[in-house]
């Protein structure tokens, strides 16, 4: 077998002109060749990260989760090389035994539902607002929390926890300290993921994080935002609400046997980096979204979501959500182009990379590690593609994936079906049938537009033409989309 091997591969990417909108949050920079001769396995005095201590006796390791507990006001921090996927098995494990209800955001990441599916416990979602503009999830409402908890406990809910996605992939917060509030009160330990917002309450000017507002186990991803590679984040927790011997024994599961030292050691210089020139790091971040800012104030055609409770170029009411992480850049062109024709013209012709493409608009990623080249090839890009837009054809049709005919989809055998969420229906008796004629079918997989990672069919749930018609969509403008059996093309 012939072909480019990955370190061709990534040693051609590092050599080439494409420049990062998207994560890790180091955005390659500086770039660190010296892997092997750190490369080691739990030997003599390097710790032990299933076997880890904090106080006096802590080893190395521990001592990095006290200095990752210590800048993030935690009261316990695990470090993560699993990724945030990781945490959220743990945390959802450690608080909900099997049988218990387990109460989560509609727009929760897929490692939540697989959690729920382990665990066996009875997964009660909550729909959080929903921003047709830009074709995402806004914020998670304190009386849509309280109306889901309040009916649950007519029910005699057995206990479990509460699962909150905070910042959501585009940025949006909920208001955690009100929906802390509302859990503590059924009884209930508020869980939230943070994974895009590590960054969060490490300076004045960003927003606070979630455990200085009354969450009592946060998962945050250290490579998403800040410089840190990727699979690093941390698992914090603050308070008496959680069982730290039981949390500890899913962090065993959940996590490799064989942790990565290398991956520790970029928690280590982050954490370390972050205690000493977060202050930097941030004036680095909302410089560069100022200049964007101020470079697109007068755009005609492109619009950009607004950040930090000021409108910016075209942006109106429907934004008000979209004001909290200046890390977060949507940007579309409406009645040009589509999120996926605008992403492949910035990838292609300005070999600008984006985060993702979603319904109308495209995510880019900016960090405090981003460079002044970087940002000025991203708004002369801006600038550019404002300008023609009045003498160009539409770019709507051409994103389509040409040859596409059909999707199959598995569903659970029979007819009939429930709105309630049953994961047991994942290892039900299952057939294909084509994702056009599935209306009102069990869905008996997940299936999921990636990113972000939110799934749009859950096993158990009734398929309606909502969802179809989201789907087909998404396959059409050539999204990723996982959980289907097979697109066929002519």
């Amino acid at each position: 077998m012939t072909g480019q091997t990955l370190s061709d591969a990534l040693a051609a990417l590092a050599a080439g002109e494409d420049y990062p909108f998207h994560m890790p949050g180091h955005k390659r920079q500086p770039a660190d060749a010296a892997l092997h001769t750190m490369d080691i396995t739990e030997i003599d005095g390097f710790d032990d990260l299933h076997e880890t201590t904090t106080g006096p006796q802590a080893g190395l390791i521990g001592q990095l989760e006290e200095r990752a507990a210590d800048l993030y006001r935690a009261d316990r921090s695990y470090l993560l090389v699993n990724g945030s996927t990781a945490g959220v098995l743990a945390a959802v494990s450690a608080c909900c035994p099997a049988g218990s209800c387990l109460v989560a955001g509609r727009n929760s990441h897929r490692s939540l539902y697989h959690a729920a599916y382990l665990r066996n416990v009875r997964l009660t979602l909550a729909e959080p607002e929903y921003l047709p503009d830009w074709a995402c999830y806004g914020v998670l409402s304190p009386r849509k929390l309280e109306e889901t908890l309040s009916s649950l406990d007519a029910k005699e809910n057995p206990g479990g926890a509460v699962f909150v996605t905070s910042p959501t992939y585009e940025g949006i917060c909920s208001d955690i300290r009100a929906l802390a509030d509302i859990a503590h009160a059924h009884g209930l330990p508020l869980i939230v993921d943070q994974a895009h917002g590590a960054h969060f309450g490490l300076d004045g000017r960003l927003p606070e994080n979630a455990l200085t507002q009354g969450a009592d186990l946060v998962i945050m991803s250290l490579h998403k935002t800040l410089p840190a590679v990727t699979q690093t984040a941390i698992l914090h927790a603050v308070g008496d609400r959680i069982d730290h011997t039981r949390l500890r024994r899913f962090l065993r599961i959940y996590q490799t046997s064989s942790p990565s030292y290398l991956l520790m050691r970029s928690i280590d210089d982050c954490i370390r980096g972050m205690r000493t020139d977060a202050s930097h790091w941030c004036d680095r971040l909302l410089t560069h979204r100022q200049r964007i800012d101020a470079a697109s104030a007068d755009f005609t055609h492109v619009r950009l979501s607004s950040w930090a409770g000021k409108e910016k170029g075209k942006t109106d009411a429907a934004d008000a959500a979209l004001v909290t992480d200046p890390c977060k850049l949507l940007v579309s062109a409406p009645g040009f182009a589509d999120g996926r024709a605008l992403y492949e013209l910035l990838r292609v012709r300005y070999h600008l990379q984006p985060e993702m493409a979603a319904g109308p608009s495209v995510l880019l990623i900016l960090t405090g590690s981003d460079t002044e080249q970087g940002i000025t090839r991203l708004i002369h890009a801006l600038q550019e593609i404002d300008r023609m837009i009045p003498d160009m054809k539409s770019n709507q049709a051409e994103s389509e994936r040409e040859g596409f005919t059909s999707a199959q989809i598995l569903v659970v055998d029979g007819a009939g079906g429930t709105a309630e969420t049953d994961l047991s229906a994942w290892d039900a008796p299952r057939t294909a049938c084509p994702l056009a004629a599935a209306k009102d079918r069990i869905a008996a997989e997940f299936v999921t537009i990636y990113p972000p990672g939110i799934p749009q069919l859950i096993p158990g749930r009734r398929i309606t033409a909502a969802d179809i018609r989201i789907l087909t969509e998404a396959i059409r403008r050539g999204c990723t989309v996982h959980g289907l059996q097979e697109i066929s093309r002519s």
